[in-house]
């Protein structure tokens, strides 16, 4: 005989993914960590989009890849949320939380909720950083 109580555990087991989903959904941002030593690399030319990425976003290397592979793909054409899930063959949760990092941090233009709506690069996060490069100057250079 089933009981309605048989049910709890998975019902617990649903509400805790979510929670978790949602607790990784507000915490997907960027702190991008300067390193004074990638300006060797850089001017080198040998800083890559990895190094970059590296510096970007705390994710594990397999995101970090697949972070690249979704900035690749925009960069040859901007692409739907079901082009890009298809062309890279990524579960949709995988996908949707990077490209809310991606977005919150100003490397693609991604807005939630909106179908079918082509997903592209943005200059928002090299503008973000141009303007605090350009404070931090004016503020050393300010009297005391």
């Amino acid at each position: 005989m089933l009981v309605v109580d048989d049910f709890k555990p998975a019902k617990q087991k649903i509400r805790m993914i979510k929670t978790n989903y949602q607790k990784q959904k507000q915490q997907s941002s960027t702190y991008f960590r300067v390193n004074a030593q990638d300006l060797s690399k850089i001017t080198s030319g040998q800083y890559t989009l990895y190094d970059f990425i590296d510096n970007a976003f705390s994710f594990s290397n397999t995101k970090k890849e697949l972070a690249i592979n979704i900035l690749e793909c925009l960069k040859k054409k901007p692409s739907t949320f079901t082009e890009l899930q298809t062309n890279l063959n990524l579960k949709k949760s995988t996908l949707y939380l990077l490209l809310i990092s991606l977005s919150k941090s100003g490397l693609i233009s991604f807005k939630q909720g909106v179908r079918n709506q082509p997903i592209t690069l943005s200059s928002d996060f090299s503008q973000i950083l141009e303007k605090n490069a350009v404070w931090w100057r004016a503020w050393m250079e300010s009297p005391n």
